[in-house]
């Protein structure tokens, strides 16, 4: 870690702003740094925590915020090229080494019914965003900002 890296994080301790860290040669658990620290900087990493937050995601609400989603993912993946909404769009089962594509979806706003077809199998959304990731490895939803 860099000088400069070290005078940002305990400035930022000295802001009130919550700081995490871990041993060095250990177990890669961060926890909070609760009152005066040591600054042991030869067998502790030291980290803002805010700065490294993972991104959380949740379920999509129907089918319109997914098709949305994916086609942002895929203007972004492919600079904004024509392509069609699920070209190439492929999921990865969590438990299995299996991937499956995207092959239709059902939209029943009368039963708040909305599920994606896998393949041959229709699974609802929640089920999918708990047993499916994005090819890499993001999950099958949406980022929570």
């Amino acid at each position: 870690m860099t000088t400069e890296k070290m005078i940002e994080v305990m400035k930022a301790y000295t802001k009130g702003e919550p700081i995490e860290c871990k041993m060095i040669l250990g177990e890669d658990n961060w926890g909070d740094v609760i009152d005066n620290p040591s600054w042991d900087w030869l067998n502790y990493e030291y980290r803002i925590k805010s700065e490294n937050k993972e991104p959380t995601y949740r379920p999509y609400k129907n089918i319109e915020e997914m098709y949305e989603d994916i086609k942002k993912r895929l203007d972004e993946n492919y600079g904004g090229m024509q392509h069609p909404v699920f070209s190439g769009m492929w999921l990865k089962q969590k438990d299995y080494d299996m991937m499956t594509q995207i092959t239709g979806t059902l939209n029943d706003s009368s039963l708040d019914h909305q599920e994606i077809l896998l393949g041959q199998v229709w699974i609802r959304l929640e089920k999918a965003f708990n047993d499916y990731t994005f090819l890499d490895g993001t999950p099958f939803g949406i980022k929570v900002e």
